[in-house]
């Protein structure tokens, strides 16, 4: 696995731009938890999605899609949360720690199965 250095900075680039907007859009009591953990989660998927290249083409595929559906899944999560009016933190972090943690599994599994 290896990390292409431009799309991995324009992915870098896009999550904090996204965390900017998070930061910006929501409620004032929420916004800097939903700006750090959904820039945090974006640049983890969108990283993988648009800079890792793996040895083989099938793998890195897979982990492509795998990871831009975790970053949609992220983006519309985030975006909710945002609308919500008032939300308790813990159901964000629970939320948004299952889908980060199911997205880290799924990759570890596509990866270990490479070999």
């Amino acid at each position: 696995m290896k990390f292409n250095l431009v799309p991995t900075v324009i992915a870098v680039a896009i999550s904090g731009l996204c965390a900017y907007a998070f930061y910006n859009w929501c409620a004032e009591p929420e916004n800097i938890l939903v700006a750090i953990f959904g820039g945090i989660s974006m640049c983890c998927t969108l990283s993988t999605a648009l800079g890792c290249v793996f040895q083989r083409e099938r793998t890195s595929a897979n982990i492509k899609i795998l990871s831009g559906v975790f970053a949609f899944l992220f983006l519309v999560s985030n975006i909710i949360f945002c609308c919500l009016s008032s939300f308790a933190n813990p159901v964000y972090i629970c939320v948004n720690g299952f889908l980060l943690l199911i997205w880290l599994l799924s990759t570890y599994s596509v990866y270990k199965s490479m070999n």
